[in-house]
């Protein structure tokens, strides 16, 4: 029997939006009928106070309290829990995104059909209600084959993978997410390239019709500015990172224009923000001394 082991990072002052948002997610799991899942929940704490999440709740769910704050340290620590192999999948989740039911009913045909990287699509808003049809033609969940190249966004949380596409890949704790850490943001982007490489993907599974769902970012694109930095910094590794598949490579080449294309419009345009963004990515990308921090942690 197939499981879903969802891996889901949260730090203290996100506890009442896990409190909200984890039985949400139980619901829903129930409903899709995954008949075998596990949450591991990483709480991220420095408090000696007792910990209030909620519940109670069902033994699938495993609460461990850890004092770091570093959510691809505690992605680690999650998948250090989990089997990685073909009848183990991974996904991951972040605390304020809410995988819709058609996303569970997605992930739950992915498990039965084993596909080893499927991915789902992202809705910009706090509440699922006016989502568009499951399918035009009433199968659900609508599915396409697509080249990698044709990747635009790499939000984990919008993909289930096979656990022994994940084997030996580790996050890596140095560059992000966080204000602590010298590049802000990244890990996602140089995982996801990480599996790619290491199992030759050439192409995945697009379901798209099965969201979720994700609050909106700042309006003044101060999150855009907070990342711009070690962005470039990272298009640039990946830009020169030969051992990409021929597909994936394009892909980013592609990412990379539109990169810096956006970056020139906002600026031009005298958006809020805008040339900051711009020189913040200029400078991720013409500073080799960050190339660094791209050290894949591998166990």
């Amino acid at each position: 029997m197939k499981t879903l082991n969802v891996i889901l990072p949260a730090i203290q002052s996100e506890s009442e939006l896990l409190k909200k948002n984890l039985p949400r997610l139980l619901e829903r799991l129930e409903r899709a009928g995954i008949p075998v899942y596990q949450v591991i929940v990483i709480f991220q704490t420095k408090s000696n106070a007792p910990i209030d999440l909620g519940g109670p709740y069902p033994p699938e769910v495993k609460i461990i309290p850890v004092s770091f704050y570093s959510v691809s340290k505690a992605r680690n620590l999650g998948l250090s829990m989990v089997p990685l192999n073909t009848d183990h999948f991974v996904y991951f989740l972040d605390c304020d995104a809410v995988p819709s039911d058609g996303f569970l009913e997605m992930a739950k045909w992915v498990l039965e059909s084993d596909v080893p990287f499927a991915r789902g699509r992202v809705l910009w808003r706090e509440e699922e209600s006016g989502l568009p049809p499951s399918g035009s033609d009433g199968v659900y969940p609508r599915k396409y084959v697509h080249h990698m190249w044709r990747v635009t966004k790499h939000f984990l949380w919008i993909h289930v993978i096979r656990g022994d596409m994940l084997s030996g890949i580790r996050f890596n704790e140095r560059i992000g997410p966080g204000e602590a850490t010298t590049l802000k943001s990244g890990e996602d982007l140089l995982y996801y390239y990480e599996i790619v490489k290491r199992n030759r993907l050439t192409e995945f599974v697009d379901f798209p019709d099965c969201y979720v769902c994700h609050p909106e970012r700042p309006a003044d694109l101060s999150k855009e500015l907070l990342y711009a930095k070690g962005q470039g910094a990272l298009y640039r590794h990946l830009m020169i990172d030969l051992g990409l598949p021929r597909g994936a490579w394009i892909g980013v080449a592609l990412l990379f224009a539109l990169f810096l294309g956006n970056a020139l419009f906002r600026a031009v345009t005298f958006q809020r923000n805008g040339f900051g963004i711009l020189k913040e990515r200029l400078r991720g990308i013409l500073h080799g001394d960050l190339q660094g921090y791209f050290e894949t942690t591998i166990q």
